[in-house]
Formats: structure tokens, sequence, C-alpha cells
């Protein structure tokens, strides 16, 4: 990566994606010349490209279901989350001078790749946990394809709320997208910082949560 930062390898990422790239060879096949042209951006190769990435990369951790044995995959990269708040911020995007509604779904991505694993939808795939604010993502942990929803979700809004807290970012409402209509807000016992409860299919404010997909 000589001659190259971290900030260059996310801005020649960030060209790839958002010029219709699929891959990162499209740096030398396709995109290198138009991507030249912008102004500020030191082009890199296809294969410096992927050192940057790996180099950002964190490692996964297994966890395995107490009842059914299943283990789930889950995918913890705080830095990046701290930078992705960093840059909300920088850019005016989030303030602390406001209250924001937060919102927390896990999406299905649909992959092929080697540690993809069934998913509800019955694609292979992962299932990210992302948490956002007016359709800005504010954190992100990966989940494997196989992981429900409610599968240790108290320690995923405990990180959340923290990052969130540490950036000052305050949180006047939080809602699951399923969910209509909102709650009072509560507070994060790690964190104090407000939310409101994610509810399930039959769970009361004060009930714990059933297996909304069942374990796979």
């Amino acid at each position: 990566m000589a001659g190259f930062s971290y900030s260059d390898i996310i801005a020649n990422l960030m060209g790839v994606l958002f010029t219709g790239g699929d891959c990162a060879e499209d740096l030398a096949e396709h995109l290198r010349e138009p991507l030249h042209r912008t102004r500020g951006l030191s082009v890199c190769s296809p294969d410096t490209l992927l050192r940057g990435v790996k180099q950002l990369a964190c490692g996964s951790e297994q966890l395995t279901h107490p009842t059914s044995g299943v283990t789930h995959t889950i995918t913890i990269n705080e830095p990046l989350n701290e930078l992705m708040l960093k840059a909300l911020r920088t850019t005016g995007q989030l303030s602390n001078e406001r209250s924001y509604i937060l919102d927390y779904d896990i999406r299905v991505i649909a992959t092929e790749k080697w540690d993809a694993a069934r998913t509800y939808k019955k694609c292979t795939g992962y299932q990210p946990g992302i948490a956002s604010i007016g359709g800005m993502p504010v954190y992100i942990e990966g989940r494997s394809g196989n992981s429900q929803a409610s599968f240790a979700q108290d320690e995923t809004l405990t990180r959340m709320f923290e990052r969130l807290s540490a950036n000052n970012v305050s949180i006047g409402r939080f809602r699951r997208r399923k969910l209509s209509g909102l709650l009072p807000a509560r507070r994060c016992r790690a964190c104090s910082s407000p939310y409101r409860p994610i509810l399930y299919p039959g769970q009361t404010l004060s009930g714990d949560a059933p297996t909304d997909r069942g374990d796979r």
C-alpha cells in the first residue's frame, strides 16, 4: 500500500461501487480513466485496493445457541462504525442539538460466497443488523444468514447505544421497521441512552421476545 492511505482505499472502493462497478478488477479494466479525472482521488490498482480492504477487515465471533446448538457468526467492526458516525457528524448530517428516531432491522443480502448461510428467505447470504437515522446507517453488525433477528440482540443493542452515546447522538425514539407506531423512550441500562424497546408478536413491554423465525 505504499503511497496510499486508508482514505484512498475507501475512496477507491466507493468509486467502484458508485460508478456501476462490480469488483476491484474494474479499476483496471473499466474505471481507471474516468476515476483519474476525479479531483483529489489517487487511483490505486485492484491488488492495492484488495490489500487495503483486507487490512481494514476484522475477525468474526462464533456463538452457539444454548438450546438449538446452531452456530451463528457475528462480526463487529467498531472502528468502521466509529468512522461512519464521525463522517455523518463532520458533514453536518447528524447534530448533537436534536433528538432522533432510530430504526433497527435485519436485512437479507443474498450471495453465494463461501461463508454464506441459508436465510429464512430460502436463499444463501448474510443478515446484518443495521441501525439507521433518516435512512442513514449509523451502526452495522455482520450476522450469518442463519441468524434470526432476536439472537444475541440485547448485546447488539447495548453496543449500538454505547457507540451513539459516545458520539453525543441523542435518541428519542427507537423502532423496528416491521412495527407500526412509536412507544415512549426508555433508557439503555448500559449507557443511559433513551430508546424505544423492540417488541415481537405476542411480546409485552416486560416480556421476553419469542423466537421470531425459529432456530436454524
